[in-house]
């Protein structure tokens, strides 16, 4: 059994995916690694949100290291042991420290960014800026939540508990845990994203996602990462 090392809050999740070709995804996937599809479909996704209370476990949250915010671009696997998870692209945060600790530990693809999120009532508005690179959203939620059903799309894009990284030439893999994500649909969403292009997925100017929810948020637990088993 993994040994839960850390807990942290997820809060303000927008969940915004898009449609590629299959043979497109697996091309930019490592060797051994297979692009998990979802009825013949592969997916690559922008998750703006918040970090909050990022701790190890028996340590109190520290000002300006536990609370900061994120936009990851993932995609779905299937590792060599046949294991599913997700594939992160790119892990831009707030935090320089939590990028350094990040890429040591588990050798996640973190990138320093300046960001923000204001939110206006039902609307959400993220940005990120890493150099050059920008990315904007905005996304108008709905006030009714619910729970994924079993083998729907949703379940398929987010309830994820396993992630896979490379570290030093070695296929690391790690376990978070929380309760389901409740959720509300996006009622509109607005997209001006440079980190799937910086990524190798083309989206036109303002291309609305193929599929869009919005996330209160849940609160996890990290396992430590370990070697993959075959």
């Amino acid at each position: 059994m993994s040994l839960t090392v850390m807990r942290q809050q997820w809060r303000h999740l927008a969940f915004l995916h898009y449609e590629f070709d299959p043979a497109q995804v697996q091309a930019t996937l490592p060797d051994g690694f297979r692009v998990h599809t979802f009825q013949n479909r592969a997916f690559v996704g922008l998750v703006p949100f918040r970090m909050m209370n990022v701790r190890p476990i028996g340590l109190p949250a520290v000002p300006k290291l536990s609370h900061f915010l994120e936009t990851n671009v993932r995609t779905y696997v299937i590792a060599p042991n046949g294991q599913t998870g997700v594939w992160f692209y790119s892990l831009d945060a707030e935090s320089p420290t939590a990028c350094r600790i990040a890429r040591a530990t588990f050798g996640l693809p973190y990138f320093p960014a300046k960001m923000s999120l204001v939110r206006r009532g039902n609307e959400f508005e993220y940005h990120c800026q890493r150099g050059t690179i920008s990315s904007k959203v905005v996304v108008s939620t709905a006030t009714e939540l619910r729970t994924a059903s079993p083998d729907s799309l949703e379940a398929f894009l987010l309830e994820r508990y396993r992630l896979f990284a490379v570290r030093k030439g070695v296929v690391m893999t790690g376990l978070v845990r929380h309760e389901p994500y409740t959720f509300s649909d996006v009622e509109s969403a607005l997209v001006e994203d440079g980190l799937l292009s910086a990524a190798g997925f083309q989206i036109a100017p303002g291309q609305a996602p193929m599929h869009a929810v919005w996330s209160p948020g849940v609160d996890v637990q990290i396992s430590a990462p370990t070697r993959l088993s075959a």
